[in-house]
C-alpha cells in the first residue's frame, strides 16, 4: 500500500484518490482492521497481508476531513515455500517421522522446513510409497522401516498446496543393536542358536 500525492494504491491498483481545492497539502491517515482483529494505524509501503477494512481519512489545511471504508480481501495464489534440507536420508529402522515448528524431523534431523506469507499454520500430510506397495498416509510420531519415498505435501489456508519428496535408504542395523529384542537360547557350549 502506497500513498503518492492524492492517491492511494494497493499494489498496481488505485484504490482511492482525494482533491480539495483550497489547500495544497492534506494530511493522510490510514488504519486497517484485520477481519476479527484491532485496528493499527499503517504507513505509505506497509505490506498489508490480510482480509479486513482499510480506513482512509484525509483533512485538509483547515481541519475539515472526509473519510472512506475499503473492504479487502486476500487472493492468495501463491503456495508455501519448502526448502529441503536433504533429498535423501539414509534411515535406520525405528526413526520416529515429527512435525516441529514448522520442521519435518526423522528422528532428531530436520530434513525440510516449510513458510507462506499469508497463512501461520498450514496443513500437513505425509505419504510414504515403496517400490510394489501402495502409498500410505503417514501420522506425526510413526517410525520409519523401509526405503521409499517420503512426500510431504503443505497446504495453506487458501488451498495452495506445495509437494516435496525426501528419498529415504535403509541402513541395516550392525553389531549388537542388531540383537536387540530379540530370543535367543543358549547351549552348554556359549553358542548363539536362533
Amino acid at each position: 500500500m502506497t500513498v503518492s500525492g492524492s492517491d492511494l494504491k494497493i499494489g498496481d491498483a488505485q484504490a482511492a484518490s482525494w482533491k480539495d481545492e483550497t489547500s495544497q497539502s492534506c494530511k493522510v491517515e490510514i488504519t486497517f482492521t484485520p477481519t476479527g482483529g484491532s485496528s493499527k494505524t499503517i504507513t505509505s509501503g506497509e505490506k498489508i497481508a490480510e482480509a479486513g477494512k482499510l480506513t482512509v481519512k484525509v483533512t485538509d489545511d483547515a481541519g475539515n476531513s472526509s473519510s472512506k471504508e475499503i473492504t479487502l480481501t486476500t487472493i492468495d495464489s501463491v503456495p508455501p515455500e519448502i526448502s529441503v534440507a536433504i533429498e535423501e536420508i539414509n534411515v535406520v529402522a525405528g526413526l520416529a517421522v515429527t512435525i516441529e515448528g514448522g520442521q519435518l524431523k526423522i528422528g532428531d534431523q530436520a530434513v525440510a522446513s516449510w513458510k507462506d506469507d499469508y497463512s501461520e499454520e498450514c496443513e500437513i500430510k505425509l505419504f510414504f510409497a515403496t517400490e510394489g506397495v501402495e502409498e500410505q498416509t503417514v501420522e506425526p510420531g510413526s517410525a520409519l522401516s523401509n526405503a521409499g519415498t517420503l512426500t510431504l505435501t503443505v497446504t495453506d489456508s487458501q488451498g495452495n498446496e506445495s509437494t516435496s519428496e525426501i528419498a529415504l535408504t535403509s541402513v541395516a542395523v550392525t553389531g549388537l543393536e542388531a540383537l536387540k529384542d530379540r530370543d535367543f537360547q543358549v547351549d552348554s557350549k556359549a553358542s548363539l542358536l536362533d
